[in-house]
């Protein structure tokens, strides 16, 4: 029986391993030629023989030997386009710019084109904060918008099936490839625009702006040990609340943990982990939320309209930072005060307790708070929901125009079972019947507006 070889190439490693299956079959050998001449009458023996084969390694010269910077570049477009259930993690401007810029690598295209395409994409990926393109992709990944088996794990209830597992295992290997270091991307930049006619070479101080992109920090070594991958991930019930958001640091622990697996999709029962935990999207990064339309769902309270460096705010940084906490919780010190800030206002200070004491039953019923201008309101009402926030409390602000989409928010709302939501709703009262908004307002207070 002969030995079976197999092959294996990697991808850009350039080497091609040669693994050999050792046949054990007996085979009939003649005695060695030369033994003394009183031993050459000896009889063939049988014994087990194994035949050798050659392990070869082809080592090349430089990655710029060997590369075809349009043929790598169009093999990551075509991982980007087979991406199954995380969509979301490329549509983002960064994502966009990035895939913009491997397509005019694999389109060969003009250093003018290359480098415009280039500039786009350094302008879009420091807005995040994020150390490299990499480590944003991540940050997506755990965010978890519209990843079907993350909606999954925060709705709780069943446990994924072996389909919605093996889609997100792929697509977390198809992003990992996806990630060329910045330093790459360069270097195919530069090669195209070295053989084009006419050639270009950037300026030496391009180059070292452009080298400094992804290179802003190092992995902690903390985080190499990723045993805790191995366990087994538990689906959550209905019953069990959603955590509060994650702050910086948890974040940064669990892209480490994905950073430094062997393979992305090694890291997928510590994603859903914390998925279950914390929830995804918006919902699952921050406590204050505003309702934005029915295509854009929820956004917190301190991003602002479009998606710009905002956006990213409460994913790095220190846990404390004014400008995380804004991110998370929105604007202002109402929703981080404390009882020991109402001691020179002992009637708002009675009102901050009988809301806190209402929030906090388990069935909660509406709390109709009015007063004169000034008398702290709106501080008493922001501080007991924020004292909720550390038990996973979600707060919708709205004003008076949003309810008018009071039937499409409560649908969003019932999307997250696990959640307990408080529909803040800020308004001058307008008890007079037909008056503008009333029927809205007790339609609110009845329970009405559709929606479940």
């Amino acid at each position: 029986r002969h030995s079976r070889t197999s092959l294996h190439n990697c991808k850009r490693g350039g080497i091609m391993l040669c693994q050999l299956a050792v046949s054990a079959t007996p085979v009939r050998v003649a005695p060695n030629r030369a033994y003394r001449r009183g031993d050459a009458g000896k009889r063939a023996v049988t014994r087990p023989v194994t035949r050798v084969g050659s392990l070869g390694f082809d080592l090349g010269g430089t990655d710029g030997d060997k590369l075809r910077p349009e043929a790598e570049a169009q093999g990551l477009v075509e991982d980007a386009a087979s991406v199954l259930f995380a969509t979301e993690c490329l549509r983002g401007p960064v994502a966009q710019a990035y895939l913009g810029l491997l397509t005019q690598i694999a389109l060969k295209a003009s250093p003018m084109r290359l480098f415009t395409a280039y500039g786009a994409f350094f302008r879009a990926q420091s807005t995040t904060g994020a150390a490299s393109f990499s480590d944003h992709v991540i940050d997506e990944i755990i965010t978890g918008a519209n990843n079907p088996l993350a909606e999954l794990c925060a709705l709780g209830g069943r446990p994924p099936t072996a389909i919605e597992l093996n889609a997100a295992k792929a697509d977390l290997d198809l992003l990992q490839n996806l990630c060329v270091s910045e330093t790459t991307v360069l270097r195919w930049c530069e090669k195209l625009a070295a053989n084009a006619t006419p050639r270009r070479k950037q300026p030496a101080s391009w180059i070292l702006a452009a080298e400094t992109l992804g290179g802003g920090g190092e992995r902690s070594k903390e985080s190499d040990d990723n045993s805790s991958t191995d366990d087994e991930w538990k689906p959550a019930t209905l019953a069990q609340p959603i955590a509060a958001p994650a702050r910086p640091s948890a974040r940064t622990l669990l892209r480490e943990q994905v950073a430094n697996a062997w393979a992305w999709s090694d890291s997928l029962p510590a994603l859903m982990t914390h998925w279950t935990n914390v929830g995804t999207g918006e919902v699952g990064a921050r406590s204050v939320l505003r309702w934005t339309g029915l295509k854009t769902g929820f956004k917190g309270a301190g991003v602002g309209e479009e998606l710009g460096s905002d956006a990213y705010l409460g994913r790095y940084g220190e846990d404390d930072d004014d400008y995380v906490v804004q991110s998370i919780v929105g604007a202002g010190t109402a929703w981080t005060a404390v009882e020991a800030d109402f001691k020179s206002r002992p009637s708002t200070e009675k009102a901050r307790a009988a809301i806190l004491a209402e929030l906090t039953k388990e069935k909660p019923a509406h709390v109709l708070l009015h007063g004169p201008p000034g008398v702290g309101k709106r501080f008493a009402m922001r501080s007991a929901i924020g004292e909720t926030f550390g038990a996973g409390v979600r707060c919708v602000q709205m004003h008076r125009g949003d309810l008018r989409s009071l039937a499409e928010i409560l649908c969003e709302i019932a999307k997250h079972p696990r959640v307990k939501f408080v529909l803040f709703l800020e308004m001058p009262l307008c008890l007079t019947p037909y008056a503008e908004f009333h029927n809205e307002l007790v339609g609110a207070m009845d329970g009405g507006g559709g929606g479940g």
